[in-house]
């Protein structure tokens, strides 16, 4: 709120000071000034003439004032306006000047004059506001200046308006101390039902409403036991005063760490890299499909590798009989193809799944970078978190959903498997693996060709990396097959004994130098 005191408006408007106390004064009893109406309030805890001094609020002049007095602004501190008990933010300011503008047209009127009445009914006509309103308005400024049609803070503020309910804090009798602790201990239980439970918002009010009537008649409370019931039935209002929710985060956290990962932890999306194979990102995945080999059941995986600088994705399909998972031989086959790519390669940087077949690889996938002269560096995302890896989760929820084509979709449980039709299962992929692995690398090429919003901005993700290739000049470091199959290989040793060694249970004469 700017203010200027009568010393500042005496300079500006070229009076003397004496005479801009008095018109100050005259102006809070309604008097005007060179047929202007000055906006003042008082300004307490300062002395003056009946103990009182003046200053006006440049923010409620008139343009017409405004310009008169050159805009001459000073600001008063947070502190004098706390003093004042005024409301100094900006919608109090903007709500007094439409009081002041709407009644200034009365205010050049006499007071109990024809004139003033038709300026009354004039305004009421022009307006939204009632007569009866403006009246009240005219009094106010009459009687106070422009410090009436500015609210004031309210009594109560930064005070509880309601304990518990509005029906309880009416009808309960008891003290304001027991009131408090009743309060703040039913808000302590609700709480606790959820962060160690999980309690559903329905059930907790349910129980915290029994509890609460209970807790007054052990505290001596008079009321019949069918009216403490009444009273004491909390609500949905009550829950939120007490951050019902807020605490069922803690449960999450503790008890269902996927569903706080997806609901509660925020994102950070990273932006695309400046260049192509600058990072690549690696991920397996679960398919939903329900596929039978030879009356064997058959899990179906995905090693997926995604460019950073474009989101164009390779992916590898892998079967798996019962009882087996992802082998790091799985991964570097995988890996392979990425790299003898002609639009792939050898990347600068990896930011892997935290899963045990990608650790175990770190190591070659740095001598594979070594071989390419290249800066490096592994970065393993951090365990149990799908947020980490953002780009890579969308890019499976999107083919998620053009593999719901495919016959066997079973939409994500097992368990509850879809009907095809009512009373049937869903009848499983029945083409053979070589046809699935051939749709899943239709699906990618549709993924990769489909244009999306967003980073892309309407191109595909070949379209983006075709377009990065172009104008960043990049040229793929592939390796020889042969290279790349030496460096992820693995060292062991033999003891040859007798002209013979042995390897996997077999024995071998014949000796290889490589």
């Amino acid at each position: 709120m700017n203010l200027l005191s009568a010393h500042d408006f005496s300079e500006v408007a070229g009076i003397t000071q004496r005479a801009a106390q008095l018109a100050f004064q005259r102006a809070a009893r309604g008097k005007t000034w060179r047929g202007h109406h000055l906006p003042v309030i008082e300004i307490k805890g300062q002395g003056g003439a009946s103990g009182k001094v003046w200053g006006l609020i440049l923010d409620l002049a008139s343009p017409e004032l405004k310009a008169l007095l050159k805009r001459s602004e000073k600001v008063v501190s947070e502190a004098e306006n706390a003093r004042q008990g005024l409301r100094s933010d900006e919608a109090a300011i903007a709500r007094a000047s439409y009081k002041y503008g709407r009644i200034a047209p009365i205010l050049q009127t006499t007071r109990y004059s024809p004139a003033r009445a038709a300026a009354f009914c004039e305004a009421a006509r022009q307006g939204h506001d009632s007569e009866r309103a403006l009246r009240e308005w005219v009094h106010a400024f009459e009687a106070g200046g422009m410090a009436a049609l500015l609210p004031g803070f309210r009594n109560d503020r930064g005070k509880g308006r309601v304990v518990i309910s509005r029906k309880w804090d009416k009808a309960i009798d008891l003290p304001d101390r027991i009131r408090v602790k009743l309060a703040e201990r039913i808000a302590r239980e609700g709480r606790s039902m959820v962060a160690n439970d999980g309690t559903s918002v329905r059930e907790v009010i349910r129980l915290c409403s029994g509890n609460l009537a209970r807790y007054c008649a052990e505290e001596g409370s008079n009321l019949p036991r069918e009216t403490l019931v009444s009273i004491s039935q909390l609500n949905k209002a009550w829950a939120r005063r007490v951050n019902l929710d807020g605490f069922r985060l803690v449960y999450l956290h503790d008890k269902d760490h996927g569903t706080y990962q997806d609901k509660a932890v925020p994102r950070i999306r990273r932006g695309l890299h400046p260049l192509p194979m600058g990072l690549l990102i690696g991920d397996v995945h679960y398919v939903d499909l329900l596929v039978e080999e030879r009356a064997e059941p058959v899990r179906v995986r995905l090693i997926a590798w995604m460019d950073a600088a474009s989101l164009f994705a390779w992916v590898t399909p892998v079967f798996l009989p019962k009882g087996k998972g992802i082998r790091q031989e799985d991964v570097a086959q995988s890996l392979a193809q990425v790299t003898l790519c002609p639009h792939g390669g050898i990347p600068q940087e990896y930011y892997l799944d935290n899963g045990s077949e990608y650790k175990a690889l770190a190591g070659a996938m740095v001598r594979l970078s070594t071989l390419a002269e290249m800066q490096f560096r592994v970065t393993l995302a951090k365990p149990y978190s799908p947020t980490s890896k953002g780009e890579i989760e969308g890019f499976f929820n999107i083919l998620e959903g053009i593999l719901k084509g495919l016959p066997g979709w079973i939409g994500g449980d097992r368990t509850n498997k879809k009907s095809e039709n009512k009373g049937k299962v869903v009848a499983p992929y029945s083409k053979g693996l070589d046809t699935l692995e051939k749709d899943i690398q239709t699906a990618v090429a549709i993924y990769n060709s489909r244009p999306q919003s967003g980073r892309l901005d309407g191109l595909s993700p070949l379209n983006a990396l075709e377009r990065k290739i172009e104008t960043t000049g990049f040229v793929a470091r592939q390796p020889s097959e042969d290279t790349f199959d030496l460096i992820f290989s693995k060292s062991e040793t033999r003891v040859i004994r007798q002209g013979t060694i042995r390897f996997e249970g077999r024995y071998a004469q014949k000796l290889v130098t490589v």
